[in-house]
């Protein structure tokens, strides 16, 4: 669960530390190795992602990206988790993250290029308790020309995305991205933004601009000091 401690920790050398003037991933899901499992994790200190994806059908459950391994210090990668674009030897898709801590990152908490990632349970933005500020650097999530990306689905099972520098979802290009049932607020940008074309049918890869279904006004606890006579 996101706040659990992570069984294994493991540190890379810096942000700023390239070898042989290459960025360094943490792990890295190349071509053919569909259907992985990673869970129980702590990845810090890497100058790529945490978690780079390269493949299809993994499930990213119950890690730490970008902090300690009880999810409460920023040990930060550049990025945490990125499902990478569609490539010549096959697709990227169906990926799902689940249940992870994704917080004190240099830039954005994921990134998604591919195809039909499911983003569900995750704190991004926060510490493991879920309402502690240690924000990423850029989006909390950002997807690029990706397509049927999930992000929530019911409030049981949606994200907590706070905290974070930029824009809490930012949707640039791809059709059929749904963000459902997430916890969202205090992001610097704003909640969500979506580059689209307005209301309508998208055309050419091009999202519509989300309607507004239904708010759920939550209770507001203000103080107020007595007048100064």
């Amino acid at each position: 669960t996101p706040s659990g401690q992570s069984l294994v920790e493991i540190r890379g050398q810096g942000t700023g530390v390239l070898v042989n003037n290459h960025i360094v991933h943490g792990l890295i899901l190349a071509i053919g190795s569909d259907g992985s499992v990673i869970r129980g994790f702590s990845i810090n200190g890497f100058s790529g992602n945490g978690i780079a994806v390269f493949s299809s059908d993994n499930l990213i459950q119950d890690n730490k990206l970008g902090t300690d391994t009880l999810g409460n210090v920023a040990k930060p990668n550049v990025t945490g988790i990125t499902i990478a674009a569609p490539i010549t030897n096959g697709p990227v898709q169906n990926n799902e993250i689940s249940g992870n801590v994704i917080s004190g990152n240099h830039s954005d908490g994921i990134d998604v290029l591919g195809d039909g990632t499911e983003i569900v349970r995750n704190f991004i933005g926060t510490k493991a308790d879920g309402v502690t500020a240690l924000g990423n650097g850029g989006n909390g999530i950002d997807a690029f020309n990706a397509q049927d990306t999930l992000i929530g689905a019911a409030a049981s099972i949606g994200n907590t995305i706070a905290f974070n520098s930029a824009f809490g979802v930012n949707i640039n290009g791809g059709p059929a991205n749904t963000v459902f049932g997430n916890d969202m607020h205090d992001n610097a940008d704003g909640g969500i933004k979506v580059i689209g074309q307005g209301p309508g049918t998208g055309t050419n890869g091009v999202p519509t601009l989300p309607v507004i279904t239904s708010v759920t006004r939550k209770a507001v606890v203000t103080s107020m000091s007595p007048p100064t006579i």
